[in-house]
């Protein structure tokens, strides 16, 4: 999706700013051109409110944050990414007053909050629907990664439902290009999808760590909790955990759904998990894995 297509206020007679991919940067009140509705979620990050333009009557989110550098950067490393069906898409940008409003395409619910409360495995979702979910945030990633992007951040939190049903990527904070290295490391990401390997700036590498979240998230979805969750208030030792890691999380039992789902979750989940970086599977392997027939 564009910013010049569907841009609220695309009809200024002067030319904004733009980022990549002609992404709109305004320096007005976005107020002018959308109607806030009340707040649907509050992080560190910002605050997402879903708005309605006044001009094409089409509905959007938009997620307001601070002013800082960093905030800048995540939309101008967003806007170059290339446009892909499952990439939530930025539409245009306002800086307004100290703040940075980034409108973008309107999910319907996190990924998080649609997954079963489960013990044991007794309750998950669909496995049909699992493997849409499954195959969908594969080629995100892959459509990342060929494009020398690291998402960073890969988790159940970051992935978005569209209205559709379509699953699609979100917050791009942390995300490298290019090959960048991560001068943040290792105190970029969630503690719980880092790999051991991440924990420090000598190891890390940004599309062997994404491949490792990645399993971590599938994970999720099929029932497994993320490493060392209970210990995630305790910055210092969740680190000495994951960097003590030995051995990749055991994979679920998953029988009850049928040799060929156990058969295509455990592959894609062994190709994410290795100790060793250069040994995971990339994106593009996985998703042959997954299209394979068994």
């Amino acid at each position: 999706m564009s910013g010049d297509s569907d841009s609220c206020s695309s009809v200024e007679p002067t030319s904004p700013q733009v980022f990549g991919r002609n992404v709109p940067v305004r320096y007005q009140d976005p107020k002018n051109f959308y109607k806030f509705g009340k707040m649907r979620s509050r992080g560190s990050s910002g605050r997402v409110y879903p708005v309605f333009c006044k001009l094409s009557q089409k509905k959007f989110a938009i997620k307001m944050t601070c002013e800082t550098d960093d905030i800048l950067m995540e939309n101008m490393v967003w806007s170059a990414i290339p446009e892909h069906p499952n990439i939530v898409g930025l539409i245009e940008v306002f800086i307004w007053q100290n703040k940075v409003y980034s409108v973008m395409e309107l999910g319907s619910a996190c990924l998080t909050n649609i997954i079963p409360i489960r013990e044991n495995h007794t309750l998950m979702l669909p496995p049909a629907m699992v493997f849409s979910i499954v195959r969908q945030i594969i080629l995100a990633v892959c459509h990342l990664h060929t494009h020398k992007f690291a998402h960073g951040d890969l988790k159940c939190d970051n992935v978005m439902i569209m209205h559709d049903g379509t699953i699609k990527l979100v917050d791009f904070g942390v995300t490298t290009r290019d090959g960048e290295i991560y001068h943040k490391a290792p105190f970029c990401g969630t503690f719980s999808w880092k790999s051991p390997n991440s924990m420090s700036r000598d190891t890390a590498n940004h599309f062997e760590d994404d491949i490792w979240a990645l399993g971590i998230t599938i994970g999720e979805i099929v029932g497994m909790d993320p490493p060392f969750l209970d210990q995630s208030r305790d910055t210092h030792q969740i680190i000495q955990s994951i960097q003590n890691l030995q051995a990749p999380p055991a994979l679920p039992d998953l029988k009850c759904y049928g040799e060929e789902f156990e058969h295509k979750i455990h592959s894609i989940l062994s190709g994410c998990l290795k100790m060793t970086p250069t040994k995971r599977l990339t994106a593009q392997q996985l998703l042959e894995v997954f299209d394979e027939k068994n």
